[in-house]
């Protein structure tokens, strides 16, 4: 979403280089020689749970030639010295472990299944990212968190219920505790024939395993409930082995109200807000009426002792009030009041995040619960434009805009490593709904990738990125060999020579004149290798004799039509000519 403040910060970045891009006239269309990584597969953000019977695999594929790897997002947090970030991110690469954790060739990282004995949480209940890296700079992926649960045999069963007639009857499907976060009930089949798997107006369907049976009637005593689950790590299903029935009562005294079945708290993607329904399924005789109110500006967690006093407070908002004898429970276009007690939401939105307070209360009394509703809307994160160029020893504002809710945190990275705001020609800045990261005085060191990084509790995630390049700057040798070297007939030696420069320099060596070619295999036996800070050795087994050597450097912008490299500017720098004693 493009706003004032995107506006504003494209302005100041337009101003501090527009004088500096005016005297170099950069072509728009010019790209850099290294196109940097893109994830073309990114791995899911979110806490991932796993069976050891089936394992997990995450995959990650990025685009251009790049090199893909993983690391622990914990080593991201932590404080890093200048030491390592001079070694790169490759300092925490992870390792393959046979049998509990496999770096695969395509990028993926995969958790085979294992044994109970062989359970690692340092490795399968953690958090990861994924590397992609290359000579323009290095990206990190979202935080995936992974949890391993041990495969365990159950049972599901389910009881008679007591009920009062023209009441609610809650049925519970009765799994083990430890594995109720993984089993979802997928339907209530009742008498062998009809499946129940929503809510409507004789029964309200729950996945946490509860039944409400409405407005309790003589046939409804007469039939059989059982109840189907699923393991949502193993894709098992399993049949209650037992039935259930409802055994119907008519007090012959008064109750005061209790709630057979209400929740502390209850979570809704944004994909399963058009119907919500927060229960409070209360008995008593006679029969109870319920009141539901919001409560605005109360602190997350559970309300306890603050639960009376907000009610009493103007931080309540009565939604409705809901009695027995009431023919239209609907309170406005969004909620409801059902005839189980239950509130009834529909289209919820961020805003709708709150304290939600039932009572249910009859001329004996009144009996209160609380449900803590948290609306969840996946994060994302954008950045314009997607490169930036501007000059040595100058400074740029960079905006990144976020969405979702919540958002609880957001970072920002330099090729993989988070940025200090201790760092003083670094400050970052919050802006409504947008993260502003302002550097000053850019350097060679400033060249390469950033990130924004949006995360909250909820184990979402998100990430988005820019591309920061310097204006020409001419190619230096900052390292080379010396001018003479003595060796004896058949040593090999390595002459070394590394440049910097934007953009990246190219590196060309060249023999009494002659270009070499990478990897040439004709007799001579020169062979040429790079690494990562763009070092390039030549080694020479000296089969020929009385050699000169030298390297040049080459720095070039290129544009590429169709399948050619055109070039549009060089600059070339050559290093002290070498004679090879023998």
């Amino acid at each position: 979403m493009f706003s004032i403040y995107s506006a504003i910060l494209l302005l100041i970045n337009g101003l501090l280089a527009s004088s500096a891009h005016q005297r170099r006239q950069v072509n728009s269309n010019l790209v850099a020689s290294v196109d940097y990584p893109r994830f073309s597969i990114e791995p899911p953000a979110g806490r991932h749970y796993f069976s050891n019977s089936t394992g997990l695999t995450l995959n990650c594929q990025a685009t251009a030639p790049s090199t893909v790897y993983w690391v622990l997002a914990s080593d991201l947090t932590k404080t890093i010295s200048d030491t390592v970030r001079n070694q790169d991110l490759k300092h925490f690469r992870l390792i393959s472990i046979t049998g509990l954790r496999h770096l695969l060739n395509n990028g993926s990282i995969h958790f085979p299944p294992f044994g109970a004995s062989s359970q690692n949480p340092a490795i399968h209940s953690t958090s990861y990212k994924c590397v992609a890296t290359n000579s323009a700079g290095t990206i990190v992926s979202r935080t995936v968190h992974v949890a391993a649960v041990i495969d365990q045999q159950f049972e599901v069963s389910v009881y008679d219920e007591f009920a009062i007639s023209k009441g609610t009857a809650v049925l519970k499907c009765q799994v083990p505790s430890q594995l109720r976060q993984f089993v979802r009930t997928e339907a209530w089949i009742r008498d062998s024939s009809l499946e129940i798997t929503s809510t409507n107006d004789k029964y309200s369907f729950f996945q946490t395993g509860e039944l409400h049976v409405k407005e309790i009637a003589t046939a409804d005593s007469f039939s059989k409930f059982k109840c189907r689950v699923k393991n949502i790590l193993t894709g098992e299903r399993k049949l209650s082995s037992t039935s259930a029935s409802i055994v119907i009562s008519t007090p012959t005294s008064s109750i005061a109200p209790r709630v057979l079945h209400s929740m502390n708290s209850l979570e809704v993607n944004e994909q399963n807000s058009r119907l919500v329904e927060i229960p409070c399924a209360a008995e008593s005789w006679p029969l109870p009426s319920y009141r539901w109110y919001k409560l605005n500006g109360v602190e997350d967690g559970p309300l306890t002792n603050t639960l009376n006093s907000a009610l009493n407070l103007n931080k309540r908002q009565l939604l409705g009030i809901y009695s027995i004898n009431q023919t239209n429970s609907k309170l406005n276009n969004q909620a409801e009041i059902g005839s189980s007690g239950s509130l009834i939401l529909r289209n919820l939105r961020a805003t709708d995040s709150a304290h939600y307070v039932c009572i249910a209360f009859n001329s004996l009394g009144e009996f209160t619960v609380d449900t803590e509703l948290k609306f969840r809307r996946a994060l994302s994160t954008s950045i314009r434009p997607k490169r930036l160029i501007s000059d040595k020893r100058s400074r740029i504002v960079v905006n990144c805009t976020v969405s979702g809710h919540p958002i609880d945190t957001i970072h920002w990275f330099h090729n993989g490593l988070p940025l200090s705001v201790l760092d003083e020609k670094v400050r970052i800045m919050l802006l409504a709904d947008q993260s502003v990261l302002m550097l000053d005085e850019l350097s060679e060191n400033s060249i390469g990738l950033y990130q924004c990084v949006a995360e909250n509790e909820l184990f979402d995630s998100a990430q988005d990125t820019i591309e920061l390049l310097l204006g020409e700057i001419k190619p230096i040798l900052s390292e080379s060999f010396a001018t003479e070297m003595k060796a004896q007939v058949g040593d090999e030696i390595t002459l070394k020579c590394v440049a910097s420069g934007s953009p990246l320099p190219m590196i060309t060596w060249f023999v009494d004149n002659e270009q070499i070619i990478e990897e040439r295999n004709d007799g001579l036996g020169y062979s040429l290798k790079s690494d990562s800070h763009n070092h390039r050795y030549l080694n020479d087994h000296l089969r020929i004799l009385n050699h000169h050597v030298f390297c040049g450097v080459i720095m070039f912008y290129s544009v590429k039509i169709k399948s050619f490299l055109t070039l549009i500017s060089a600059f070339k720098v050559l290093s002290m000519q070498v004679d090879i004693l023998v």
